[in-house]
């Protein structure tokens, strides 16, 4: 589903969904140290931890590169997605923080699965 959301908002915008990202919702919720680029810049690679197999060897191909950035793509820091986490906790309450509206977060937090 997340691919097909990635699509609509590329296809709606006409822009590159890492740039959607941004000005939707990391820059209005202060999120400086995230992304949805993929592969992740070459500037970033020292930020991040490195990925390694079971016996301390880095992993050949390095960190994993998602094509659609919507279902796994997020680079991000603990503060970063705490200001997420917040904006959502705010929601819940009633209260709108930048783009992330109360009635859009109720329909997030609805189960999947109908009994």
């Amino acid at each position: 589903g997340y691919t097909i959301i990635q699509q609509t908002l590329i296809d709606i915008y006409k822009k590159p969904f890492d740039k959607i990202m941004r000005q939707l919702i990391l820059q209005p919720l202060n999120m400086d140290n995230s992304t949805f680029s993929e592969p992740l810049p070459k500037a970033d690679l020292s930020k991040i931890a490195m990925p390694y197999l079971p016996n301390g060897d880095p992993l050949p191909n390095g960190p994993y590169t998602y094509i659609a950035a919507a279902a796994g793509g997020l680079w991000t820091t603990p503060t970063d997605l705490a200001h997420f986490v917040i904006a959502i906790q705010k929601a819940l309450a009633g209260y709108t923080q930048n783009n992330i509206y109360p009635a859009i977060v109720k329909e997030m937090m609805k189960s999947g699965v109908s009994h």
